[in-house]
């Protein structure tokens, strides 16, 4: 006759199965949430840059239209408040100018910087961008164009 191994020393077997399974799956789950949590934020922090370079673009275009076809240059580039606001983005605009004369044509060389803000710096919605550009205007004149 055949006697059956005793059953006594596999009792909780499946308690340790089950309890390894539960340790596995909640780890899983854990990464998987914050992974996409992680992708959420970059994404809110990717479309946020792109909205504050076009603020800064704006502030940009916003500079070279007051030099060149508003003749407002002087005003731009003397200290005057050039602080406005894009779709809740602070837009700062400073401006420098720089007069050159090569024989009988005076160069103004205006060097404009657009500063795009928005939130708090070392908050978690803080987002800026800087945009610089230079730009030349021949006036075809001797007259002093820059002062």
């Amino acid at each position: 006759m055949m006697r059956l191994p005793n059953m006594s020393h596999q009792q909780g077997f499946t308690l340790v199965t089950a309890i390894f399974i539960l340790v596995i799956a909640s780890v899983m789950s854990v990464f998987v949430i914050s992974t996409t949590v992680t992708q959420q934020a970059t994404s809110t922090y990717a479309l946020q840059g792109a909205r504050a370079y076009r603020a800064a673009q704006s502030g940009i275009q916003w500079g070279i239209r007051r030099v060149l076809e508003d003749n407002q240059w002087a005003v731009l580039c003397t200290g005057a408040d050039n602080n406005f606001v894009v779709n809740d983005f602070n837009v700062s605009v400073i401006c420098t100018f720089t007069q050159y004369t090569e024989g009988d044509f005076d160069f103004c060389v205006f060097q404009m910087a657009s500063v795009a803000t928005r939130g708090v710096f070392g908050s978690v919605d803080f987002v800026q961008r800087r945009l610089q550009l230079v730009l030349s205007e021949n006036r075809l004149t001797k007259v002093s164009t820059c002062q």
